[in-house]
């Protein structure tokens, strides 16, 4: 992504991502549910197991990052065309 797409998609992220009253509704009981569910999952492994499930995520957190930017430009180019 492009110096100006990555300022774009930063600016929108941060900004924009949860506009509506109702999505920030959904986004905090989603993150209590998932917090409560690492809890859970936290105190039943051992700490060898636990690292293993904290690669994972930060693998996946990585792999998720790239999608949502390559949507993002792939949404920015559609923009683009239909402008024109």
């Amino acid at each position: 992504m492009d110096t100006y797409l990555r300022c774009l998609y930063n600016y929108i992220m941060e900004s924009k991502s949860i506009a509506s009253q109702e999505s920030l509704t959904t986004y905090h009981h989603c993150l209590a549910k998932s917090d409560a569910a690492y809890q859970k999952m936290e105190k039943s492994l051992t700490a060898e197991q636990l690292g293993f499930v904290e690669d994972y995520l930060e693998a996946r957190s990585v792999l998720s990052s790239m999608e949502t930017g390559r949507i993002f430009e792939e949404a920015v180019a559609l923009g683009k065309w239909m402008a024109h």
